[in-house]
């Protein structure tokens, strides 16, 4: 019974330790007390994730510093004048900021755990909210906190779950969250509150901390990229691992490996753990190497661009035919896909007897090239050219 009994508190003390949140970032005051070590005005986390830029907390405009040992303390410097002092609040200036920022990846907060502290007039009501990138503030919580409390060493308040807010989940890289904690209803005389305080200089605790993790894998994971030559075409297969908040693929095709241009999309999968298959058939490549690339974009309108592969096609027409006409010359050629290309006629010395560019649309063209002055009995070069095609035919006027 006892070695049952042990395995169940080992187990349970492993679920325990995987359940158990991570503190994305977070602040002791222990190392400061008034005079040399009075907190500064902005005040860089003592914890964090190593994925996450340093957060800062700040105060507003209407608070001013207020040296307490082991607290981030404030001065309310106005009060109320409209009688809505939530509203007043905000436009004096009264509360405290704090801005999280992922360096790489996706950002997830879930909660937020705070010690408030305050003098007899301070403040007494507050109130957390979030603005995504500089956005308007949107409340959280499920109300207004009240604390009338003036604890010697402040009270942590009860942690405010934001696991649900879809805002604050998979946050990219390219956003900052900033938090605001606002309160009113100081009354006249010294009014002041803030974060902590720790009991003493060896106390570790942390008087403010935000709970959640952090994504630093990739938004798409490409496991293969191939391109195989079809009947004058190119099939593009493609494969991810998983995806994450994939918004879609660009089709990129070059002819240098330089300079690539879209020639396709394809939509993603969104956010996916399973292995995911996509393809692309290019109907019109080009002729002799060519390039392929992806590029990836996120719902948030990032890209990647993956490396380019390389493939090599001889595209030759089905028909290239040249005949003499009363007038000129006759040609048939079949072309793979529509574009440009340049006729030219030359004799057996070189010399160039014609020049000229032709509409060519896929399948079989029938062009008649007329006003050409072609010596009866003679040799003649006639080459056609164009992106996919370069075949030279002999004829005799």
């Amino acid at each position: 019974m006892k070695r049952i009994y042990l395995t169940l508190v080992v187990l349970a003390m492993l679920m325990a330790h995987t359940l158990k949140a991570q503190v994305i970032a977070g602040w002791n005051l222990k190392a400061y007390t008034t005079g040399n070590n009075s907190i500064p005005g902005n005040l860089n986390a003592t914890s964090q994730d190593p994925n996450i830029q340093t957060p800062v907390l700040s105060r507003g405009s209407g608070l001013t510093s207020s040296d307490v040992n082991f607290a981030y303390f404030s001065n309310v410097t106005s009060t109320s004048t409209t009688g809505n002092l939530a509203a007043d609040a905000v436009n004096n200036g009264d509360f405290y900021l704090v801005a999280l920022n992922a360096t790489t990846g996706t950002m997830n907060v879930t909660k937020i755990n705070y010690q408030l502290y305050r003098s007899a007039n301070g403040p007494n009501t507050f109130r957390w909210a979030y603005s995504i990138d500089g956005g308007a503030f949107v409340n959280v919580g499920p109300s207004d906190v009240t604390y009338t409390g003036t604890d010697n060493l402040g009270l942590m308040q009860t942690t405010i779950d934001v696991s649900a807010v879809t805002a604050l989940q998979n946050v990219p890289s390219t956003s900052t969250v900033t938090f605001r904690l606002l309160g009113w209803g100081a009354t006249t005389g010294t009014r002041r509150f803030g974060l902590g305080r720790n009991s003493s200089a060896s106390d570790n605790a942390l008087v403010l901390s935000f709970e959640g993790s952090l994504s630093t894998t990739l938004p798409v994971e490409l496991t293969s990229f191939t391109a195989k030559p079809q009947a004058n075409a190119v099939q593009l297969n493609w494969q991810t691992s998983s995806e994450q908040r994939n918004s879609h693929f660009e089709i990129l095709r070059s002819a240098d490996g330089a300079t690539f241009n879209v020639i396709g999309t394809k939509a993603g999968n969104g956010t996916t753990q399973n292995r995911q298959y996509y393809s692309f058939e290019d109907k019109q490549p080009l002729n002799g190497t060519s390039y392929y690339a992806l590029k990836q974009f996120d719902e948030d309108g990032m890209s990647k661009l993956y490396d380019a592969i390389a493939i090599k096609l001889n595209l030759v027409p089905s028909i290239f035919m040249v005949t003499p006409s009363a007038t000129g010359i006759s040609i048939q050629v079949g072309a793979v896909l529509n574009e440009k290309a340049n006729v030219s006629i030359v004799d057996i010395s070189g010399n160039k007897i014609m020049e000229r560019q032709l509409l060519l649309n896929k399948g079989t063209n029938q062009l008649e090239i007329d006003n050409v002055a072609l010596v009866k009995g003679k040799l003649y070069m006639v080459n056609l050219k164009s992106a996919s095609i370069n075949q030279t035919a002999k004829i005799i006027r």
